[in-house]
C-alpha cells in the first residue's frame, strides 16, 4: 500500500510530466523531403555543444541498448536533431566524428545529466540512511515509459485494495467512471458475477485517495473505454487489458530492486493477486463495528436480509494464520495509541474514569516499572510500545471507552452460551457505565459531556411525554455517573 501510494502521489506526477515532454520531442518529426544536408547536422551538434544551457544526457539505467551512466546517443539525437532520421546521426560513419566531438566537449567541461528532460525535476524522498535524494536520477525514453507502466500497476493495485472490486470490475473501469452520489465520490463499473451476460451497472463509494488513483490512471490510458488498458500505441497485438498477475509481480520486483533509491520498504516476496486484496480487506472490514453490513454493500453480494448473507460472512472470516497476524498488528496499533495516555499517567495526571479505571492504571504502572528497569529504554519508543502491547494485549480502543477485554468481567457476555463467549467481549453490546472492563479516558470525555448537554437540553422541554421523559432521565443518570466521576 505504501509503495503504490508513493507512486500515485509522489512519483506519478513526475513520470507523467516526463512522458509528455518526451512525447513532444518525438512529435517533431520531419518527412523525407525535409531531410537536412549532412553539413547541417554537423552545424546543429556544434550549436548544441556551444549553447549556454546545453548538456549531454546519460542513460538513467540499463534499459534497451543503454548502459547506465554512459552517453545516451539516441537521447542526444532526440534533443538536437529534427526528423525521423535523427537516431542514425551518431551511428553512421560521419556519426563517429560527431560522437568524438561530444566526448571531447564532455572532457572539456560540458555538463552531463541523467535523462533528457528539462522541465521535470524529480521530487526528493527520504532514504533509509536519513538523507534526502531525488526518487530517480532522471528520465529518458525507456525509463519514463517503464515508470509510467509501473504507475499504472500501482493505480490498479491501490484501487483494487481500497474498493475490494473484482478484477473484471476493475478492468471494466472507463474514463469518466468517477461521479458523486449523495455528496460523496463514487465509481461506476459493471458487475458480471451471477448477472446476465451483459452484467449490471453498479456504484462503489470511494475515498479521495481512490479518486486520485483513478484520475492518475485516466491520464496515462490510451484506450477510450478502459483506464487499465494499454499505455502504449501500436497494433502488434490486442492490448485491451493487461496481465494483472504479471504486472503485479513486475511491480513488486521493481520496487524491491529500487527501494533504497526511492525511499520505499521492500515488499515481501509472497503470492499476491486481486482476489487476495479483496479477501484481506474483507477480513479487516469485518472486524469493525457493523463491518459485515458494509461488506455486503461493497462486495456486491446478493442479499435479501440485513444487507448481508452467508457469502459475506464467509468472505470476512479469517484463516487461523491470518487471524494471528491480524491480531498481532492490531495489538501493535493499540499500543501506539496508548503511548500518550501512558505518558500522561506517568507524569501524575489523572486521566481514567469508569469501572475499569483502577485496573487500567495498575497496568500502566506495571509498564512504567518494566520500562524503567529496561537497560535500553532511554529514547526507545519501540520498547515502550512492546511493553504496552504485552500488558494490554486484549484491550480494544473504542469511541466511547476502552475495553480491557477480560472475558470473566464482561457484562456483554453474561447469559450467553460458551461458544459465544469464546470470541471474547462484543463491542456492540457494551455497557460502558457498569462493565468492569470499561475505561473512559480524556479522549472520550468530550463525547460523554456532549451527550449530557444534549439530554439536558431535551429534558428542558416541559411538553415531553412522561414515559419519554423517564427514559431520558435514566439515560442522563447513567451519563452523569461518568461525567461526575473524579478521574483517577
Amino acid at each position: 500500500m505504501r509503495a503504490t501510494w508513493a507512486y500515485i502521489d509522489v512519483f506519478g506526477p513526475d513520470a507523467i510530466a516526463a512522458q509528455k515532454e518526451i512525447d513532444t520531442l518525438e512529435s517533431t518529426r520531419h518527412t523525407d523531403g525535409d531531410r537536412l544536408a549532412m553539413g547541417e547536422y554537423d552545424r546543429l551538434i556544434d550549436a548544441w555543444i556551444s549553447g549556454p544551457d546545453s548538456f549531454i544526457p546519460l542513460h538513467v539505467g540499463a534499459m534497451g541498448r543503454g548502459v547506465k551512466d554512459e552517453v545516451n546517443w539516441d537521447g542526444l539525437a532526440l534533443l538536437v536533431f529534427p526528423g525521423k532520421m535523427r537516431t542514425n546521426m551518431f551511428n553512421t560513419p560521419p556519426g563517429v566524428a560527431r560522437r568524438q566531438r561530444v566526448l571531447d566537449a564532455v572532457a572539456g567541461g560540458l555538463p552531463t545529466r541523467h535523462g533528457i528532460t528539462r522541465a521535470v525535476t524529480p521530487r526528493l524522498v527520504a532514504r533509509p540512511d536519513g538523507t534526502q535524494m531525488p526518487w530517480c536520477a532522471g528520465f529518458d525514453k525507456h525509463s519514463a515509459s517503464y515508470e509510467v507502466t509501473k504507475l499504472r500497476a500501482a493505480a490498479y493495485i491501490f484501487t483494487s485494495i481500497m474498493t475490494m472490486m473484482r478484477d473484471s470490475e476493475l478492468q471494466g473501469l472507463a474514463p469518466g467512471c468517477l461521479g458523486t452520489r449523495q455528496g460523496a465520490p463514487v465509481v461506476h463499473s459493471r458487475v458480471y458475477k451471477h448477472q446476465d451476460p451483459g452484467g449490471s451497472e453498479q456504484v462503489w463509494w470511494v475515498s479521495e485517495p481512490v479518486v486520485q488513483a483513478i484520475k492518475t490512471a485516466e491520464q496515462i490510458a490510451l484506450q477510450p473505454d478502459r483506464i487499465f488498458g494499454s499505455i502504449r500505441g501500436g497494433d502488434i497485438r490486442d492490448l485491451r487489458g493487461f496481465d494483472v498477475h504479471d504486472e503485479i509481480q513486475r511491480f513488486i520486483q521493481w520496487v524491491n530492486a529500487t527501494a533504497v533509491d526511492k525511499g520505499l520498504e521492500p515488499i515481501s516476496d509472497v503470492r499476491i493477486a486481486p482476489h487476495r486484496f479483496r479477501r484481506t480487506m474483507a477480513v479487516i472490514t469485518a472486524n469493525e463495528p457493523d463491518g459485515e453490513i458494509a461488506l455486503g454493500i461493497t462486495l456486491k453480494h446478493n442479499a435479501t436480509r440485513a444487507l448481508t448473507n452467508a457469502t459475506t460472512s464467509g468472505y470476512g472470516a479469517p484463516t487461523a494464520a491470518w487471524a494471528r497476524e491480524f491480531g498481532h498488528e492490531a495489538q501493535n496499533a493499540t499500543a501506539a495509541e496508548l503511548v500518550s495516555e501512558w505518558s500522561q499517567h506517568a507524569e501524575g495526571q489523572r486521566i481514567s474514569r469508569g469501572p475499569g479505571a483502577a485496573a487500567f492504571n495498575s497496568g500502566l504502572d506495571h509498564v512504567t516499572r518494566q520500562y524503567e528497569q529496561s537497560p535500553a529504554h532511554i529514547g526507545d519508543d519501540r520498547t515502550l510500545r512492546n511493553l504496552l502491547r504485552d500488558e494490554f494485549s486484549d484491550l480494544r480502543i473504542g469511541t466511547l471507552n476502552h475495553c480491557l477485554g477480560a472475558a470473566n468481567k464482561a457484562e456483554c457476555l453474561k447469559g450467553l452460551p460458551d461458544d459465544a463467549k469464546a470470541g471474547g467481549p462484543i463491542p456492540s453490546l457494551c455497557s460502558p457505565v457498569t462493565c468492569r472492563n470499561s475505561v473512559i479516558t480524556e479522549r472520550h470525555t468530550a463525547i460523554w459531556q456532549s451527550e449530557q448537554d444534549e439530554l439536558e437540553r431535551l429534558l428542558s422541554d416541559r411538553r415531553m411525554a412522561p414515559a419519554h421523559r423517564e427514559r431520558l432521565e435514566q439515560q442522563l443518570d447513567l451519563v452523569r455517573r461518568i461525567t461526575g466521576q473524579e478521574p483517577r
